[in-house]
């Protein structure tokens, strides 16, 4: 009778009941499940290696990225004269694509970033409060947040760009308003949901302020939600800016970008071909790693998924 009980609560394939209770307690790393997923560790490395870029690439190689050197002008990719910082060639100014693909890392990144945290601060914050308030400020929240959806995010930045100055905060405040409407929705969706608990019940009846709920209660329940949309964000924001800085709208020189490095080198494609590959290829692979440790940090997260990471350990 115990072995029939216990192969009714445990199907086959699955964990034991006392397997899972010790590896639940346990909470085995993050680092342990990373180290067996060769391309998420590949992705991460990736990624460490963008902000270490991000934090010295200016240190390293900001004279070299911006000094210009006439004699090697257009210098083909695989060369090695002047050092290994020309391995990628140079640009019609005699600068190193190297060089300058690393300086560039701070500012892409930096703007990606910066885009992303306002949208989902802002945008939280607004569905936070739309959701629970409900009515008439409700209501008018989620149209405002209709019409906005309505323009497609490139051309609203296209227009507001074209009337202000292209810089890199004008830049930033754009990019983060074109993406608030996602998180203003996933909020105010998750809160219609949450508002209806008993917490939320007994935390009015104790006297807490709405603020306070939101603050105390339903915000931590919402916060893992839109950080997982934050992390796709980024990699949609950081094509966006890219995007802009090719039509010439987005960050300008002295200041540098893969976007813009690529705007200034679509010219030469014929001719020297690498001033506008490598700087696309950052751009190419940045989003591909991003959005493989996104996927990877949404499975690890979800107890439906990470279960059979901890029969892997089991096993």
């Amino acid at each position: 009778m115990t072995e029939l009980n216990n192969t009714r609560d445990n199907p086959p394939g699955a964990p034991s009941i006392q397997a899972e209770m010790v590896a639940t307690r346990t909470r085995t790393p993050y680092l342990y499940f990373l180290v067996r997923d060769p391309v998420a560790v590949l992705a991460a490395l990736w990624l460490l290696f963008l902000l270490f870029c991000a934090l010295f690439g200016e240190w390293l190689f900001g004279d070299l990225a911006r000094g210009m050197n006439l004699r090697a002008r257009a210098a083909p990719f695989g060369t090695t004269e002047g050092g290994l910082v020309n391995i990628l060639g140079a640009d019609a100014l005699g600068r190193p694509i190297l060089a300058r693909i690393i300086v560039a890392t701070r500012v892409t990144l930096g703007i990606a970033m910066a885009s992303a945290i306002a949208a989902l601060i802002i945008g939280t914050l607004i569905g936070l409060w739309a959701g629970f308030k409900g009515g008439w400020t409700g209501r008018v929240i989620m149209q405002l947040s209709d019409v906005l959806q309505s323009f497609p995010s490139i051309l609203l930045a296209m227009v507001v760009l074209y009337m202000l100055s292209p810089s890199p905060l004008n830049l930033i405040l754009v990019l983060a308003v074109g993406q608030l409407p996602v998180y203003i929705r996933v909020a105010r969706a998750e809160v219609l949901e949450l508002r209806e608990r008993l917490f939320v019940d007994a935390a009015r009846v104790i006297g807490a302020r709405p603020y306070q709920i939101i603050a105390m209660h339903i915000g931590p329940m919402v916060i893992p939600t839109v950080i997982n949309i934050v992390t796709i964000d980024f990699a949609l924001i950081m094509l966006s800016e890219s995007s802009l800085s090719f039509l010439g709208i987005g960050v300008q020189a002295p200041n540098i970008t893969w976007g813009l490095m690529v705007s200034q080198g679509k010219d030469y494609l014929e001719t020297a071909w690498w001033m506008a590959f490598f700087p696309g290829l950052m751009i190419m692979l940045s989003t591909l790693s991003i959005n493989l440790m996104a996927n990877w940090t949404r499975r690890i997260r979800d107890p439906r998924e990470r279960w059979r990471f901890e029969r892997a350990k089991q096993a």
